[in-house]
């Protein structure tokens, strides 16, 4: 449902382009009506359309933006008329000048130039901080990298200082076998040498008992009489 509001805007409001501002706002919101200067220096803007759109009129008109600095916006809301088909500026040369027209336009096209500039400096800047975090991200994946590399080389370093424990460890396991091996043949030996003294001992200690059992089985055949 459609309504009518007359809107009175206070502060920086008039020969800054404002006017055309509401137009082009009014025009957006597919809003009909009128926006004009008055004597005691503020701004009248009639509009009728849905209460909805002329709300959000209201919040894109409340500009803080050099030139223009609202201060106050006053809304009165009553039935519609349906006397506009469209929304005009209305210009009173007593108060806007002869130039007022040409010069409203022109800051409405400077503002427009300010917006897209504006725009366009985010998006580079949005690209810039972009491109900075994709070299981030490769810094962090080249920092992964080093990483895995220096753990790979902590690793083989690891890995070589075991295997000279290890052989080392098998070299003295394996040197000391050895010697202990020697020392064992070394007394078999010497327990060979031992042995065979012994059995020569042995032999010498038989002859010996048969020298003795000749010698006594001699006398023996000696006191027996024939």
């Amino acid at each position: 449902m459609n309504t009518r509001a007359v809107i009175i805007i206070s502060g920086t409001v008039q020969n800054v382009g404002y006017r055309i501002t509401v137009h082009k706002a009014a025009f957006e919101l597919d809003l009909v009506g009128y926006a004009k200067n008055r004597d005691d220096g503020t701004v009248e803007v009639v509009v009728e359309g849905p209460k909805k759109n002329i709300e959000q009129l209201a919040r894109k008109i409340n500009i803080k933006r050099f030139p223009t600095k609202v201060e106050t916006i006053r809304r009165t809301y009553s039935r519609p008329t349906g006397e506009y088909s469209n929304f005009t500026v209305i210009r009173d040369e007593r108060i806007d000048g002869d130039l007022s027209g040409k010069l409203d336009l022109g800051l409405v096209y400077i503002q427009d130039m300010d917006e897209h500039l504006s725009e366009a400096i985010t998006g580079v800047g949005t690209d810039v901080k972009s491109a900075g975090q994709n070299v981030k991200s490769v810094g962090r994946v080249v920092k992964g990298v080093r990483m895995a590399v220096d753990g790979v080389g902590r690793d083989v370093k690891n890995m070589d200082s075991t295997m000279v424990k290890s052989f080392g460890r098998l070299e003295k396991k394996y040197d000391s076998f050895g010697r202990t091996m020697k020392g064992m043949a070394k007394d078999i030996k010497a327990t060979r040498k031992d042995t065979k003294g012994m059995v020569h001992g042995i032999k010498n200690v038989a002859a010996d008992i048969k020298v003795i059992r000749e010698a006594t089985t001699r006398a023996g055949k000696k006191k027996v009489p024939a």
